[in-house]
């Protein structure tokens, strides 16, 4: 599969369930404006994704995913209550270190990249931030900025070694698509799991 496909059908599959309701279950209150502003969002993700943003002559950045993609996150980061900010930003943080170290560490030394990080890294990410927090919704924003500012980071160290650095590429989407998935797919094994437990323990004998 060539790289950003990945990313444009899941894009224009969010579109689509966002567009007819089905995503209105993950907003706590004002569906009508929490689903307007994502559908705009996710719009601008989708025809964004092919243009880059020169900030300098050698450092660019996509417009898909930095300007649509961190609007959306950074009004889901306001909207969640005060108490929680320091720590999500705190948790984004470490993960953008996390990301952008984990590439130098590969360039330094490749044989430490066992698999390929399109799926490495979201695995190591998704794990981090299930330790962090249960709410999927708290996992989904700090996944989403701490890969956003792992990739800022990640391609402003890549300018020594390559003339051009393009931040959010068609690799980067991908991955991006993929660390969403494995903390959606994380989420549900263990809330499912964790509810066999409860019903196995309930129809055991008083006695036992």
């Amino acid at each position: 599969m060539n790289e950003g496909v990945l990313f444009f059908i899941a894009m224009w599959l969010l579109f689509i369930l966002a567009s007819t309701q089905w995503l209105d279950g993950i907003w706590k209150d004002n569906h009508t404006r929490n689903r307007r502003l994502t559908i705009m969002m996710l719009l601008l993700m989708i025809m964004g994704q092919g243009l880059y943003l020169p900030i300098t002559d050698t450092y660019h950045i996509n417009m898909g995913v930095y300007i649509g993609g961190s609007l959306l996150l950074f009004y889901a980061f306001w909207a969640r209550g005060a108490n929680y900010r320091l720590q999500i930003l705190c948790v984004m943080i470490f993960l953008g270190i996390f990301y952008a170290m984990s590439y130098k560490l590969f360039f330094i030394d490749p044989v430490l990249m066992i698999w390929s990080p399109l799926y490495l890294l979201p695995i190591f990410m998704t794990l981090f931030v299930a330790l962090a927090t249960s709410d999927i919704a708290y996992q989904w924003l700090m996944m989403g900025g701490g890969m956003l500012c792992g990739e800022l980071l990640h391609q402003y160290l890549l300018q020594d070694y390559v003339p051009v650095v393009y931040a959010g590429d068609a690799y980067f989407r991908d991955m991006f698509i993929v660390a969403f998935s494995l903390v959606t797919a994380f989420h549900l094994v263990l809330r499912v799991s964790y509810r066999l437990y409860q019903l196995i323990r309930t129809r055991q004998p008083q006695g036992e």
